[in-house]
């Protein structure tokens, strides 16, 4: 992983103005819960427009293989798999500014969390929370979170909710939150065949090369 970490003091949790952003289906969600147990009200944004204003806070990202972020999206709004919705998905994406990641990736101030890496190994998220904030959280706080946000309980908790448009806005869960292959990685080949592979290259040309995805 490539990304730059940098060691802070929590001090006062209610004074810490943190962000979260991230692209959309990047496990941003389960991250914005997780950061609750940090600081209070984190921000959670898909999108940052001027690195600079958020140059003295604190930023913590969420990166995906972009060919699982696309699928995702496309099976959120149950939409059928072809080159329109593929295209569709990459306008969206586009909109928030997604490279911008990039940039963030030299900031001190930010730390980028891959997907892959956290996807049901919520030691490996807390131990890179730990040590970004200096602060650890007890025991029995992960282990509480752990059953309260495994994709079982996760999918409890929205089966009511039935469409994505329908949300939770006190764990920011949605309808459909959680695909048909329980969040996965490396799903995708279900579902895109080598020219929408080549679309979503093309649009991400740069995140799958930093990131190291294939």
């Amino acid at each position: 992983m490539l990304n730059k970490i940098s060691n802070f003091v929590l001090r006062k949790k209610e004074k810490q103005k943190v962000i979260q952003f991230s692209p959309p289906r990047t496990g941003s969600t389960l991250v914005w819960n997780a950061l609750k147990l940090y600081v209070n009200d984190p921000h959670k944004t898909h999108l940052i427009k001027d690195v600079d204003k958020v140059s003295k806070k604190l930023v913590v990202s969420t990166i995906r293989n972009p060919f699982d972020m696309v699928c995702s999206s496309i099976h959120r709004y149950e939409k059928t798999f072809n080159e329109q919705s593929v295209q569709e998905t990459l306008q969206m994406f586009e909109s928030y500014n997604f490279n911008i990641l990039l940039t963030l990736t030299e900031k001190k101030n930010c730390l980028i969390l891959k997907y892959e890496s956290f996807y049901n190994n919520y030691d490996f998220l807390f131990n890179e929370l730990n040590y970004f904030f200096n602060k650890s959280i007890s025991t029995r706080e992960i282990s509480s979170f752990k059953n309260e946000f495994s994709v079982h309980r996760v999918l409890e908790k929205v089966s009511h909710l039935k469409k994505f448009e329908n949300y939770n806005p006190e764990n920011h869960f949605h309808g459909k939150h959680i695909g048909p292959n329980n969040g996965a990685p490396n799903s995708y080949d279900k579902y895109l065949n080598e020219d929408m592979k080549n679309q979503i290259k093309k649009s991400f040309k740069d995140i799958f090369s930093y990131f190291e995805y294939n």
